[in-house]
């Protein structure tokens, strides 16, 4: 009896672990998302003061964001309206992160079309530098995406065990 109930809280013991791994590539995979939409809010004073753009940061608003500021303002207001976009971009991305770090699949999906569309615009104007960038972090949205599945059933074989042997397993 005392072996058995070793061996349940050792493998209860052991998926705890695995499941904290999990949700810790998970809530990497969400905390990506801030620096995304912060190197994109970045790339504002980086490219006007210093002609550089971060690879990381999302290449789209730099051709849409220009012609919508100038459609919405006249030249007066062109740049608080320029920033307020990034801005925008930057918090949304950010509330993201925060969902995503909540094992939210959604924003995960959100982030990764985003993104991807982004990475389809680098490829199309050939910034091969930035395209590479895009893919990496593609591929770790998706990582983080693909580990909520995981991670539910995990918690499910978890549950079962401690269900089943819930008077052994009580001193956890």
């Amino acid at each position: 009896m005392e072996e058995n109930k070793e061996e349940i809280l050792n493998t209860i013991l052991g998926l705890e672990e695995k499941k904290l791994k999990i949700k810790n590539a998970i809530k990497s995979s969400g905390s990506i998302l801030i620096f995304i939409g912060f190197l994109t809010l970045l790339n504002i004073p980086s490219i006007a003061y210093f002609g550089f753009l971060f690879p990381i940061g999302l290449y789209a608003p730099l051709f849409f964001g220009d012609p919508l500021a100038a459609i919405i303002t006249d030249q007066y207001y062109y740049w608080l309206v320029f920033i307020s976009i990034h801005v925008l971009i930057w918090v949304f991305f950010t509330y993201l992160s925060k969902t995503a770090n909540n094992n939210s699949k959604i924003a995960f999906y959100v982030a990764f079309g985003i993104y991807a569309i982004d990475t389809i615009l680098t490829a199309y104007y050939q910034e091969w530098f930035f395209t590479i960038f895009h893919l990496f972090f593609l591929y770790q949205i998706y990582s983080g995406y693909s580990r909520i599945d995981e991670l539910i059933k995990l918690e499910e074989k978890i549950s079962k065990i401690r269900s089943t042997n819930h008077d052994e397993t009580s001193v956890i």
